[in-house]
């Protein structure tokens, strides 16, 4: 599957690339407001996707279609590419502030 943020409606949505179709799609935390804009997947499957609007992450769990949100120690971070390693940290780099971070 393949996972999209879009950032006009504040929307996660899960797309099969075989099919070409849509398959689900889920309302961010933040709504309309929050701007989802970067977005990967760990290799647990869950779906990182941060709110460049709101200062948050939401790390999405599939398997029980839950969100939990994350706060970024930085105001006005601006993530536009992020990244899971193989030890499960998700690493961004803010280009609104151009500092480096990471979540545990």
């Amino acid at each position: 599957m393949l996972w999209v943020t879009l950032y006009g409606n504040g929307k996660l949505i899960k797309v099969d690339p075989q099919a070409r179709r849509i398959v689900k799609e889920y309302a961010m935390p933040a709504g309309r407001g929050g701007g989802p804009y970067a977005v990967t997947v760990d290799a647990a499957g869950r779906v990182w996707a941060n709110e460049i609007d709101t200062d948050t992450v939401a790390l999405f769990e599939p398997k029980t279609e839950a969100f939990r949100v994350i706060t970024l120690p930085s105001k006005n971070t601006g993530i536009r590419k992020a990244i899971v390693d193989a030890q499960g940290r998700y690493w961004y780099m803010g280009s609104h502030n151009g500092k480096l971070g990471m979540i545990e």
